[in-house]
């Protein structure tokens, strides 16, 4: 038996001549229409305008194996990555004063250490997803975080 995967359709991906210029002007407030798709995750929602927020239910909680400070580093790339693979919109949630909920995740050891310092193996990062731009191309969009 040999399967060379050409039978698994093709999943678009972010043009080639666009993604770094895509990447770079992420979520800028500055609509550019050749990163406004699926693909390039809809410009992080700048050419959104004036549509209203169709927001999934609850909030996506995933772990990046990535510490916070990195991830925060290269959050435009993530977030696009992360949108192009679930073909909708994420944002970082918010907390009550405006910081991004991304919260370090500590490695587990069942050995009790003493440590000064626990170690951070990577992030806790809490998403939004907004559908709003998922439902101008798609009838098949998150109706909830748990989806």
């Amino acid at each position: 038996l040999y399967d060379n995967f050409n039978c698994k359709s093709q999943e678009k991906t972010c043009n080639p001549v666009y993604e770094n210029y895509c990447i770079d002007h992420f979520q800028n407030g500055n609509c550019d229409q050749g990163c406004n798709n699926e693909e390039c995750g809809w410009d992080g929602m700048d050419c959104a305008g004036t549509l209203p927020e169709h927001l999934a239910e609850g909030v996506l909680v995933i772990v990046v194996l990535l510490p916070p400070q990195e991830l925060l580093k290269t959050s435009a790339t993530f977030l696009l990555k992360l949108s192009s693979i679930l073909h909708t919109s994420l944002r970082f949630r918010l907390d009550d004063q405006g910081n991004y909920m991304v919260y370090p995740y500590y490695h587990s050891s069942r050995i009790q250490k003493r440590e000064l310092e626990k170690e951070v193996i990577g992030s806790i990062v809490n998403l939004v997803i907004d559908n709003r731009l998922c439902f101008q191309v798609s009838e098949k969009c998150f109706p909830d975080a748990e989806s």
